[in-house]
This record gives C-alpha cells, structure tokens and sequence, in this order.
C-alpha cells in the first residue's frame, strides 16, 4: 500500500453500541483507517472484504450456534489472507473459536478483554498475530 493511502477496516456486530465504541477507538488511535461496518454476517459483502485490511468481528454477531459462526469465519479465513483477522470472542465461542479460527492471520481476543489490547493488537499487525487473549 502506498505511503499515505487510507487503510480499510470492517467491524462487524450486531450491538449499536459495540459498533460505535470501535468507531471511536479506531478513528482515535488510527486515523488513517476507512470503516465499514455490518450488523450480521448476511450484509457482509465480498468487495467488503477485499478492500479490508483489518477485519474486527463481535462473534456474537446472530443468533446461530458458535460453531457455525465460527464455521463461517474459517471459510472466509482461507480465502482472504491478506486481512488482519480480530475476533471477540464471547465464552460461548470460545471452544470453537480456539479450534477453527487460530492461525497467521487471526487474533482471537475475550469480548471482555481490556481496549488497550485490541489497539496493540491492530498496531502490531499480522506481524504479531495467532495470537489469544488469556482472559
């Protein structure tokens, strides 16, 4: 990417208010980022994903079973492998999450997790990812 040319990040949940606090956190500490956002894994788009660097997705995002979230994600994981991949992951998930979605291009992050991490998370990149939260 190009010096100065504007990153594009995801962020899909479910709850308004999970949207806008990353808004919030994101704009604050990365302003070079364009975001999108998608409430349920049915409005995610294909372009979507291939304009994103960044993806951040609330694994709570309907009310499927976790492993079929999950599920989902991994099929997406093996097809864009250029997109930083961060997941909160609510406890419910966590088994599934752990088995199908840890890799080189993934975080997997508690959905309780403190929001410094997740910065940390995104400044350090795919250079420091398959990485999982301990809480």
């Amino acid at each position: 990417m190009l010096p100065g040319c504007c990153k594009n990040g995801l962020i899909i949940s479910k709850t308004p208010l999970i949207q806008e606090g990353l808004k919030g956190v994101i704009t604050g500490n990365f302003p070079d980022y364009k975001l999108a956002y998608c409430r349920t894994i049915e409005e995610l788009t294909l372009l979507q994903l291939r304009r994103s660097n960044l993806v951040i997705a609330d694994l709570a995002v309907n009310n499927a079973s976790p492993r079929a979230i999950c599920e989902y994600f991994y099929s997406l994981l093996s097809q864009y492998r250029d997109i930083h991949w961060v997941f909160l992951v609510p406890k419910s998930c966590y088994p599934h999450a752990v088995d199908l979605l840890m890799g080189p291009v993934s975080t997997l992050l508690s959905d309780e997790e403190p929001i410094e991490n997740l910065i940390s998370v995104i400044h350090a990149g795919n250079a420091r990812s398959e990485r999982i939260s301990k809480t």
